[in-house]
């Protein structure tokens, strides 16, 4: 007889900083940080983040800094797609993307900002 079996994998949440932004007028640039998270019971090396070109933005720079115990191997945006490699990102370990995101339309501002991030997986 098999007793219970836990099968170890990562799960992913993402949490964004500041949630929503109310920008006295268009032109405005501001930091957004987009956290990545392990809430799963297993490590994952590599994690995507797929993001959409939201209509009203231009993005700018951005740098990726590792959370308490990761290592950053190699990181990456081709197109609207992040790349990060790290060391392992195990259970309750995150990293944070922090970019620059120019308002370029006051049309839709709330529903753009949070609709631009679409697919997060590893």
């Amino acid at each position: 007889e098999l007793g219970p079996v836990n099968i170890k994998k990562a799960k992913l949440n993402i949490s964004i900083s500041p949630e929503t932004y109310v920008a006295p007028s268009t032109g405005v640039t501001y930091t957004r940080n987009i956290v990545i998270k392990n809430d799963g019971i297993g490590k994952v090396d590599t994690v995507y983040l797929d993001r959409t070109a939201a209509a009203g933005f231009t993005y700018g720079a951005y740098t990726v800094t590792p959370g308490a115990g990761v290592t950053i191997l190699n990181q990456s945006l081709t197109g609207n797609r992040y790349q990060i490699i790290t060391s392992g990102l195990a259970i309750g370990q995150s990293v944070t993307i922090a970019e620059t995101v120019t308002i370029n339309s006051a049309s839709n501002i709330s529903a753009n900002y949070m609709a631009d991030l679409i697919a997060i997986y590893f």
